[in-house]
């Protein structure tokens, strides 16, 4: 019997025959592309560019190398296949909106450095006196709040993870294992559905802010931004809470047990340090600067690079530089370095012209509304193979800008609703980082994260869609 199973057992391809498959017929076709016939709106080296852009995206989706290594074959892949030089490939490592992704990373490590963000979180669930039901909208509150310090929903996730263990620890006698599921749903989810609300929200929401800058010649403000996409992330967050409540029911009315633990934890952190106060007001600062940037006309990038300077500044110094590179993930900057070169290869290969009147000739044809239905459904199907957002946003969105340009409708506007399907990330554990550590605790069942994750994915679709074409029209976002 035992055989006959090794036998079965050995017939079968492992997930890492399949990947290696889908390797070598996407190395298969870079080969190949410099004597492909080239189509008569595209470039000789077109068929080369779009080859190597093939391959990043599958190494990004089978995760067969680092992120960041993917990211560094492409810069140096494209000037082997002469689509561009090599000067041009690793220019985009000096791209404004690469200093604003350094400059936040370095402010979130310095918030998790001085203890603010856990200030601000007992601060705000001191505030239930207990109540299971307003700690849990509150654990939501605090995730979306955390946006505006950290650009990164893993390190939110990170954040509000401890947290919210001591609130099912104290919790749990009176309010049962509903608690543990709904708290970790709500810390689990809360930090990837911010992600697009500010411009800040997510280093790939940085990066795609620039994209439609450098593709497209519009340039996104903080505050516009945010009068677009925060109102759906707000409604998006309430459909959590009260899917939450109504999937897992908890008792209603104040429990002391929880009351005195966040009285505790809020004690145990002390007086507010002359630290946290002063990077307290270096955020108030960034962000009165992010706001009134129509008046003193600074660019984004360059305010967050002139408040990060005062982190290091002796007399305020609120951290090592040291401390600083060791906790920043560097591979971001590289990944996004080489999402810009794919969309230059794009233009210089004449993927651009050759896709838009491909785009021009089939999707002309089709209604605003199956055309954003269309790409909601296809982003948030392959957003079920990416575990990395970031590698995904890097690779999609040049490719859906590019398809969008020469489309009949504003390239601007379905660019954002293809934003927004990147953050459907609910229905599994492999889709997320953050997923993956909360789901590895026990709390959650596998079936029970796709049914909430079922749940956000058809709000964010039906939400979305809702924005794009009742709410986006009015506040200067049309659809054509």
């Amino acid at each position: 019997m035992s055989s006959q199973l090794d036998a079965d057992n050995m017939k079968k391809p492992s997930k890492a025959t399949y990947k290696y498959v889908v390797l070598g017929v996407l190395l298969l076709f870079l080969f190949a592309s410099p004597f492909l016939p080239v189509p008569e709106s595209m470039e000789l080296r077109g068929w080369s560019a779009l080859a190597v852009v093939t391959l990043g995206i599958g190494l990004w989706f089978t995760q067969l190398l680092p992120p960041a290594v993917t990211a560094m074959l492409l810069i140096v892949l494209f000037p082997l296949f002469g689509v561009l030089t090599f000067e041009q490939s690793a220019a985009s490592l000096g791209k404004e909106v690469i200093w604003l992704i350094i400059a936040m990373l370095m402010m979130g490590a310095a918030v998790e450095r001085t203890g603010l963000d856990k200030r601000i979180a007992f601060t705000i669930l001191t505030l239930t006196k207990g109540n299971i039901r307003l700690v849990l909208l509150a654990l939501i509150f605090v995730g979306f709040v955390l946006t505006f310090f950290l650009p990164n929903a893993i390190g939110r996730v990170v954040v509000l993870l401890p947290i919210a263990l001591g609130v099912v620890q104290s919790l749990a006698g009176t309010g049962g294992p509903n608690v543990g599921k709904a708290s970790m749903f709500a810390i689990t989810y809360t930090p990837i559905i911010c992600s697009v609300a500010l411009i800040t929200g997510a280093t790939g929401s940085v990066y795609a802010a620039s994209l439609f800058e450098t593709m497209l010649g519009f340039e996104w403000r903080y505050l516009y931004w945010m009068a677009v996409m925060l109102p759906s992330t707000l409604a998006i967050l309430l459909i959590l809470w009260l899917a939450l409540l109504w999937l897992f029911p908890v008792k209603a009315g104040k429990h002391a047990q929880g009351e005195a633990y966040f009285k505790q934890e809020k004690e145990k952190l002390g007086p507010m340090s002359f630290k946290e106060k002063t990077l307290l007001i270096l955020y108030v600062l960034l962000i009165t600067l992010w706001t009134t940037q129509s008046v003193h006309q600074l660019s984004i990038s360059f305010s967050a690079v002139l408040i990060v300077i005062a982190l290091y500044i002796p007399g305020i110094q609120l951290m090592e530089w040291k401390e600083a590179v060791a906790k920043v993930d560097w591979s971001i900057p590289l990944l996004f370095s080489a999402g810009f070169s794919m969309a230059e290869a794009f233009e210089a290969g004449g993927v651009v012209q050759w896709s838009s009147s491909l785009a021009s000739a089939h999707l002309n044809g089709l209604p605003a509304f199956t055309l954003a239905v269309s790409l909601l459904l296809v982003v948030a199907a392959i957003r079920i193979g990416f575990t990395n957002l970031t590698a995904m946003i890097a690779s999609l969105m040049p490719v859906a800008l590019t398809f969008a340009a020469g489309s009949n409708v504003n390239p601007v506007w379905l660019g954002m609703i293809c934003l927004a399907a990147c953050s459907t990330g609910f229905l599994f554990p492999s889709q997320s980082v953050g997923t993956m550590m909360t789901y590895a605790l026990g709390y959650y069942t596998s079936q029970e994260l796709l049914k909430v994750g079922a749940i956000l994915t058809l709000s964010v679709i039906v939400i979305t869609l809702l924005a794009a074409f009742l709410y986006w029209p009015l506040i200067g976002l049309p659809v054509h």
